[in-house]
């Protein structure tokens, strides 16, 4: 196969998408497929043995980013100028299948557009709901512009992929029957290779309890320190035994302040036993799931949530056990649980104060996880699947 893949974020910048297409391309190229690469030209240069090429990022001078009509028609000048350097790109390479990864979402939108104008088979992937989001509520006007760009990728898109069975059905339901067989599921995924030994000081007596990643205005930490709370209200003699690491628990790119999380924690009395880090790296966030005692994954409180957050399948590669606050049947809960581990709905602190009680004063016995539903997870086997796929669509094109 001769692969095609805009994921417009690689490595070496930081972004989810980057860090999940840095541990793809790579298995991907172990696995006998080298793809050509089109990313963005601020990512910086990815030492990966695969031919690259960059686009510029979309950009609209600031005097007209009030003045929707003009976003529009900049936008759609962009879109034909990036599809007009790309398609030489297909001749050159004798390109046979086009893979897009989004976020962004423009790179779907490019790849259907390639579909429409050379033919060649094209699978779109949705790490996120694009119309359907329920963190993204913009104008009737822009909803309206989302859902027809949304639909024109759909209806190029050979295959279209999603995270989990959740979001699948929330974007497809939209859509005709026909247009539904086309969607699958393949998860995110952790790579084994790249986790190393836990550091953590045999003599070190606190239980450590991690959060890797942001927080959010709807997602944020309050229940969880709650439950803290309670358990050192019931069990005083543990308070100075339990740790807890919120890791890039701050951002200026989300809409919940460093100072908003001093003040939650302050709110429960709990400065004492919560360390708040600044973001590292993303091999340095794989450290220190390694040597926590248990990683706490936070959904925001939607019902039908349609996220299976990607640093969840990090947890579930780190081997440490998972905590779930998390809207029931929701995608994270039904990994969690699937796998073994524990997780609580925002009606559950009274369960989840018992659970943290049994677990701290029981933390050296491991939960037994299903090791099975660990291996669906991890790149070798996702990436198998997405070249089934990818396989099956070919041979579909060739009879």
């Amino acid at each position: 196969m001769n692969l095609l893949c805009l994921s417009f974020w690689t490595p070496p910048v930081v972004r989810p998408q980057s860090i999940l297409i840095g541990k793809m391309i790579p298995e991907w190229i172990r696995q006998g497929n080298t793809p050509v690469l089109v990313t963005y030209d601020i990512c910086g240069d990815w030492d990966i043995d695969a031919p690259t090429y960059k686009i510029p990022v979309f950009y609209v001078p600031k005097m007209l980013k009030r003045i929707p009509y003009i976003q529009k028609i900049l936008r759609k000048k962009y879109y034909e100028n990036i599809v007009n350097q790309i398609k030489p790109l297909i001749k050159e390479h004798n390109i046979s299948l086009i893979f897009s990864f989004a976020n962004p979402q423009e790179s779907n939108v490019i790849g259907a557009m390639l579909k429409e104008q050379t033919g060649v088979p094209f699978v779109s992937y949705f790490s996120d709901p694009w119309y359907d989001n329920p963190y993204k509520r913009t104008c009737s006007f822009k909803n309206k512009d989302i859902l027809k760009k949304e639909q024109f990728v759909i209806s190029q898109s050979d295959r279209v992929l999603f995270t989990n069975n959740t979001a699948k059905d929330l974007v497809m339901k939209k859509y005709s029957v026909e247009l539904q067989e086309k969607s699958k599921v393949i998860p995110h995924c952790y790579d084994d290779a790249l986790y190393i030994s836990s550091k953590k000081n045999n003599k070190c007596k606190k239980i450590i309890f991690s959060h890797i990643g942001a927080f959010y205005k709807q997602r944020n930490p309050k229940f969880f320190l709650e439950a803290l709370s309670e358990l050192f209200k019931s069990l005083p003699e543990v308070k100075k035994l339990v740790r807890v690491d919120f890791v890039g628990g701050s951002s200026k790119y989300t809409n919940f302040s460093l100072k908003q999380l001093e003040q939650l924690i302050d709110n429960f009395d709990l400065r004492d036993n919560i360390n708040i880090l600044p973001s590292v790296s993303y091999k340095e966030s794989l450290r220190y799931m390694s040597d926590s005692d248990m990683l706490v994954v936070i959904d925001a409180p939607f019902k039908h949530s349609p996220f299976l957050p990607s640093k969840l399948i990090d947890y579930i590669g780190s081997k440490k056990e998972i905590i779930a606050i998390t809207p029931n049947d929701s995608p994270t809960a039904n990994c969690v649980q699937e796998l073994g581990y524990s997780s609580f709905d925002y009606n559950q602190l009274n369960q989840l104060v018992s659970y943290l009680k049994n677990r701290v004063q029981c933390i050296d016995q491991q939960i037994v996880v299903k090791e099975a539903v660990r291996h669906r997870y991890a790149v070798h086997s996702t990436t198998e699947q997405l070249f089934k796929e990818f396989s099956d669509i070919l041979h579909l094109e060739n009879n």
